[in-house]
């Protein structure tokens, strides 16, 4: 028995064991007769009903003689088993015949969302019809219709998936297929909306609102008041945007290993505002294994999903200012919730009386807090504010909080509440006691995730430097990836840099492994990493802009943590210089920001600049503006 080969989704295409049909297969209704019968219940239909469907301009007799004549075609071309008459019953044996559309609603059917959308190639018998064949032109068009929809649905389901796991390059690929494929369907373009904000362009995002508000505006239509929603939260919250400098986008990397733990922490996130009960999330990974990037990851999904976000990023110097931590979190965002105005006076003072921006939004509770401690007042705030809409409350590298507010901010979990998910990133080699025992609870009385960030296994060092190198020879990708998974020893950070290095020039010396045994970033100086990992920070430093190497130096020499007017200041640039700088250097994750200033995200980078790119009078210089003696 031949195989065959029909393809619906698309122009129609039928093969016999790989090669073309009989001519008589090709005519227009013996297509149609063998796609009809392929998509009826059992693979069956009655000779009337096939008569009616696609002879009914034609005599009783002629009509059943064109039918017979179909059949026949379909014996010769499919064997003569494959097609079975019992009576007034026609009926098909699909074993030998492999269909796109079967496949398909089986995929979907079984929740198999990324294979059917492989299978989707464009309308249903696109260009396909049959002239003198009105009924069958009705079935067919609203099979499109109907297939269309589905198609949608599983683009953008698929779409929704990819960025569930932070795979952003294909979840726009699936989302800008479905909005192709129905130009007026509203799931469509909501998907490509959220893609395009995951991926930085909101003003992408936005455009394809308002494309969709001038196709439906045709109809007399708008668009739904969800969707709407949805390109307000874009146009409001706090995203970042596509910088012009080519050498920044070149470093927004995928998100090579850790989708599942992406996954994982949008799962639990997304549990804590279905159930309306706390999360712990607890993002753990030596330096250089792309924690804060994983964290930055889960705060855009959670602003696009209508939550607020609030986020501080603590250094090794707050572990000894008390509630430093609540008051960063306090400027962080959390004043943006809706409901913080329903939170008790004594609460709201305690805030009002120590940050400005609650002192303005609420200036006739400045007074002193009274007996009212922080902790209380920022967990009494917080669980107002989580009665109208969701919180996440994120703090990168929480193993430096002081302990009033580590101890709030674990309380807001542990003593119940509305949805809110408290995520903190750590790192293994400063363990602290009330984060070690919260989490030993993740799973038992308090709900959450742990994810434990690891080196890259060679396997995902190949998909970086896929990305990074997509025009180079298999074999060379497979060379550069084993020289860049030595060099860098699997950490994300510094296997990025040396890609981007590498593209832009450098050559991989021949090394030993790194790191040496027992030792990590975070132990390891500059003159102790593989020369070409300093090679490769020194070149990604010199491909910047003139203003971002000044703001870099700047802050190297300031150390820890710094406000952009200190770095204006000090590095002698004005204010607009200086902020498109920052921009640019965020963007490209030199640079972290949190409501308290700017800070390396790695200390490595400092530490290179610090040393090779800086000269002493430039040192003494930007010391002397901001009004130091010495580097802190």
């Amino acid at each position: 028995m031949p195989v065959i080969s029909v393809r619906t989704s698309g122009p129609v295409e039928i093969l016999v064991d790989g090669g073309e049909p009989p001519p008589g297969l090709r005519w227009r209704k013996h297509t149609a007769l063998l796609v009809y019968l392929l998509l009826s219940p059992r693979f069956s239909r009655t000779r009337s009903h096939l008569l009616g469907l696609l002879w009914a301009d034609k005599s009783e007799s002629a009509a059943r003689h064109s039918l017979n004549e179909a059949l026949r075609m379909l014996r010769k071309a499919l064997g003569d088993d494959a097609v079975r008459t019992e009576g007034d019953l026609v009926s098909l044996d699909c074993r030998s015949i492999d269909c796109d559309a079967l496949r398909f609603d089986a995929a979907i059917t079984g929740a198999r969302w990324r294979e059917a959308a492989t299978l989707v190639a464009g309308d249903f018998l696109e260009g396909f019809d049959v002239p003198g064949a009105p009924a069958f032109e009705d079935w067919l068009s609203g099979e499109r219709e109907r297939r269309r929809a589905r198609e949608v649905e599983c683009l953008a389901t698929t779409a929704a998936e990819l960025l569930r796991e932070g795979q952003v390059t294909d979840a726009l690929r699936a989302a800008e297929r479905a909005a192709r494929l129905d130009p007026l369907s509203e799931r469509a373009a909501a998907a490509l909306m959220y893609a395009r904000a995951v991926a930085g362009d909101a003003g992408a995002a936005l455009e394809e609102l308002a494309r969709l508000e001038r196709a439906l505006a045709t109809l007399g239509a708008l668009p739904s008041a969800e969707t709407r929603a949805l390109g307000e939260r874009i146009r409001r919250a706090p995203m970042p945007a596509i910088p012009k400098s080519r050498t920044a986008e070149a470093r927004r990397t995928p998100l090579a290993g850790a989708s599942r733990h992406l996954a994982a922490l949008v799962d639990a996130m997304s549990a804590s505002t279905a159930l309306r009960r706390p999360a712990l999330l607890v993002i753990e990974g030596d330096a250089g294994t792309g924690k804060s990037r994983l964290a930055d990851e889960l705060v855009v999904r959670a602003r696009l999903a209508g939550a607020v976000a609030s986020v501080a990023r603590a250094i090794e110097a707050d572990a000894v200012a008390p509630g430093g931590g609540l008051e960063a979190l306090a400027s962080g965002g959390l004043l943006e919730a809706k409901g913080v105005a329903g939170a008790s006076p004594s609460s709201l003072a305690a805030l009002a009386s120590r940050l400005s921006a609650w002192g303005d939004r609420f200036p006739h509770l400045r007074a002193p807090a009274g007996d009212l401690g922080l902790a209380r007042a920022f967990a009494g705030i917080v669980r107002t504010a989580a009665d109208d809409q969701p919180l996440l409350l994120v703090v990168d590298d929480a193993h430096w909080l002081d302990p009033q507010s580590l101890v709030g901010l674990l309380g807001c979990i542990r003593d119940g509440g509305g949805p809110v998910t408290l995520l903190l990133t750590v790192d293994a080699t400063h363990p602290r006691r009330e984060i070690d025992e919260c989490r030993a609870r993740i799973g038992r009385d308090i709900a959450g995730a742990v994810v434990c960030l690891r080196p890259l296994e060679l396997e995902a060092i190949a998909e970086l430097t896929a990305w990074a190198m997509p025009d180079a020879e298999d074999a060379h990708r497979a060379r550069l990836a084993r020289r860049i998974h030595a060099d860098s020893g699997g950490l994300p950070l510094l296997a990025v840099e040396l890609l981007c290095a590498v593209r832009l020039g450098l050559e991989l010396p021949e090394t030993g492994p790194w790191p040496p045994p027992a030792r990590t970033l975070d132990a390891t100086r500059p003159g102790g990493l593989p020369d070409p990992v300093i090679a490769a920070i020194r070149i990604g430093y010199r491909r910047l802009g003139e203003d971002a190497r000044a703001v870099l130096c700047t802050l190297a020499v300031l150390g820890g943590r710094a406000s952009a007017q200190l770095i204006a200041d000090a590095g002698s640039l004005d204010d607009e210089r200086t902020l498109r700088a920052l921009d640019e250097l965020e963007w490209g994750r030199w640079l972290a920001a949190e409501p308290r200033g700017y800070g390396f995200t790695a200390a490595v980078a400092r530490e290179v600049i610090a040393r090779d790119m800086i000269t002493n009078g430039q040192r003494q210089r930007i010391l002397a503006r901001a009004g130091r003696l010495t580097p802190p």
